[in-house]
């Protein structure tokens, strides 16, 4: 009896359950020193204006605080965004071809641009007869501008997921998210008379520590095998109010958005 020829085999249908674009030319080394900075634009969402409170009794030192903060919590409805800065050392390790996480130190810095205007008394007249005052509206009005600066050294944690290539096989981008641990070092603000005033770490009227959350974009050029160029546009928000809750002065939370520009360097 003459042997069946052997059927032809099926042809089978290889699913991938991963639909991005593929990374197909991922670094070996999985650790890499980073180093970035950049500018930004800051700004704050202020909360509820302080007040004394629903208590019939009110401390004397809490009072006097009030009073002190009237100028700079009304000021601090004028407030403007500005520019400010960050720079971030980085300790940086892929995970596997897709996550990577980070984290190291930094410096950021955040500010407000408030604009206002005041008289000034002005008096005319011959030494010795007497003077005349003139109407503070004749003369004014004069036009100041502070600028209030918050400084932190930051621990940031960032957690990146890969996306994929792009056409040319040395563009990598990906996303970004993760918190910064920000501790307050320092800056400058309105005072009482609306003049600025210095702040150190300590006994100023901000938190020691805060909180911020960001996200952002993680975009790569490999110029070497070992070298890459970075930019990563990100957006930070701050959870925690950076005001003591006993300063008697406006809640603020600072945002900002901006890039960090820098380079990475694999290690192995």
């Amino acid at each position: 009896m003459p042997a069946l020829a052997e059927a032809p085999p099926r042809p089978v249908l290889r699913l991938s359950v991963d639909t991005l674009s593929r990374i197909s030319n991922i670094p070996a080394r999985r650790w890499a020193a980073q180093v970035l900075a950049g500018p930004s634009l800051t700004y704050r969402r202020l909360g509820e204006q302080a007040a004394l409170g629903n208590s019939p009794y009110v401390t004397p030192s809490a009072f006097s605080r009030f009073l002190d903060n009237v100028a700079p919590n009304q000021l601090a409805q004028e407030e403007k965004a500005s520019a400010g800065f960050g720079i971030q050392v980085q300790a940086h390790r892929m995970l596997n071809g897709r996550w990577s996480l980070s984290t190291g130190l930094g410096y950021q810095e955040y500010a407000t641009q408030t604009t206002y205007y005041y008289y000034q008394p002005v008096t005319t007249g011959v030494p010795g007869l007497g003077s005349t005052p003139i109407s503070p509206a004749s003369i004014g009005p004069n036009r100041l501008t502070h600028r209030d600066i918050y400084r932190f050294l930051t621990v940031p944690v960032r957690l990146g997921y890969g996306l994929g290539q792009g056409s040319a096989s040395r563009w990598y981008y990906g996303v970004l998210a993760g918190a910064d641990a920000a501790i307050y070092v320092g800056g400058k603000s309105t005072g009482a008379d609306t003049s600025p005033r210095n702040w150190s770490s300590s006994g100023a009227p901000y938190r020691p520590v805060s909180l911020s959350i960001s996200a952002g974009l993680d975009l790569r050029y490999r110029a070497t095998s070992r070298v890459e160029l970075l930019a990563q546009p990100t957006a930070t928000y701050f959870v925690n109010s950076l005001m003591k809750s006993d300063s008697e002065l406006t809640p603020r939370y600072l945002v900002g958005t901006g890039v960090l520009f820098g380079l990475s360097y694999g290690l192995r």
